[in-house]
């Protein structure tokens, strides 16, 4: 489990800001939800929309990808977009879990 741990300190990726937006919503749920709202909340697709919504905002702002003529790649942002969301759903999931098997 440490290991783990210090990989994410080591690969750079606990320092991305859609993990740390993934984490803190799984955190907010867990903490102050119950089962079902939890359940609720991941199964209504407005949530994966606002997330898509967060995730092109934060590419489109932050972590622009432009091409050698110097316009902008929109096939790699739209790949980063979606990549970044996958990461923030997949954070708060896996810290629901965390905190859920810590609980024990």
């Amino acid at each position: 489990m440490f290991k783990g741990l210090a990989a994410l300190f080591t690969s750079g990726a606990i320092l991305n800001p859609m993990i740390w937006g993934g984490i803190i919503l799984g955190l907010v749920l867990i903490f102050n939800a119950d089962a079902e709202t939890i359940t609720g909340f991941y199964e209504n697709y407005n949530f994966y929309l606002l997330v898509l919504l967060i995730a092109g905002l934060y590419n489109f702002l932050f972590k622009k990808v432009y091409t050698e003529k110097g316009d902008l790649n929109w096939a790699a942002l739209t790949v980063n977009v979606i990549f970044s969301a996958v990461k923030f759903v997949f954070s708060s999931l896996l810290t629901i879990s965390f905190v859920t098997f810590l609980s024990f």
